[in-house]
């Protein structure tokens, strides 16, 4: 009845009390997990709603606030563990007050120059967890990927294995920011490559190219309109002028063309 489930919450409670000081939801262990387990099978809902917020719940949340992202897997074992035991509101909550500060607060701290793990791999595992429109965590991540950009040269591909895992993430506003300043750079790269008959090298307009399928067909095809073609045609007009092989002029459109998507 109520009240011998009232006294066997008390009891418990206490004993709870004195021995979870010694508990460490971080360390892999499932006693107290397995203790939870077993009150709600033996309390009322209500009594053991109650033994979670007087107990559990505090102690996961204070476990999660101090815990650091980058090591993925002691977290992640610790939510999906509690999550089929917790009333929603509870779990909600622990993934609002303490898990995704802790993200956030990560995501402020990378160093994206100096740290080798790469953001995607201790942020990734956490997206079922993450509300879809978390535009904090995402601008942050696309600022600090952005900063890396201003000195960025197309030709390292570092850049585009950093950015590539983004896409299906970010929602569209932060991923058009960072494709501009992408395209920005293609651009300054762009007015850089010469066009040389007969001694082409195609590897400057390859790295350009590359990003057609991140940047999108439409920002790539503007970028080598406004800053490629150009000198293209004005390399043609002075070799035509110069009357050459047009069978060589030939081949050498053959191969330009066939060089871009249809």
């Amino acid at each position: 009845d109520s009240d011998t489930d009232a006294l066997g919450v008390a009891c418990l409670s206490s004993a709870i009390k004195r021995g979870m000081g010694r508990w460490q939801p971080l360390d892999g262990k499932f006693d107290w997990f397995d203790l939870a387990k077993a009150c709600r099978t033996e309390f009322s809902a209500g009594s053991f709603v109650a033994l979670l917020e007087m107990h559990f719940v505090p102690r996961l949340k204070s476990a999660l606030s101090s815990w650091d992202p980058r090591n993925t897997e002691p977290g992640l074992v610790l939510v999906e563990m509690w999550r089929p035991l917790l009333p929603d509101r509870h779990f909600q909550s622990l993934m609002r007050d303490s898990l995704t500060p802790r993200i956030r607060a990560a995501a402020e701290e990378w160093n994206p120059r100096k740290e080798r793990v790469p953001v995607h791999l201790w942020v990734h595992p956490w997206l079922p967890f993450l509300q879809d429109d978390d535009h904090q965590l995402w601008t942050t991540i696309r600022t600090k990927i952005a900063a890396c950009l201003r000195h960025w040269k197309p030709s390292d591909s570092t850049v585009r294995k950093m950015v590539e895992p983004w896409k299906p993430v970010m929602d569209p506003h932060n991923w058009g920011k960072l494709m501009e300043v992408v395209t920005e750079r293609l651009k300054i790269h762009l007015e850089s490559v010469t066009v040389t008959p007969g001694s082409q090298s195609l590897a400057e307009l390859g790295h350009v190219l590359s990003w057609l399928e991140l940047a999108g067909p439409s920002a790539i095809a503007d970028v080598t309109v406004v800053d490629f073609f150009p000198t293209w045609l004005s390399s043609l007009r002075r070799w035509l002028k110069a009357s050459p092989d047009y069978n060589e002029v030939v081949q050498w459109y053959k191969g330009w063309r066939s060089f871009f998507p249809p």
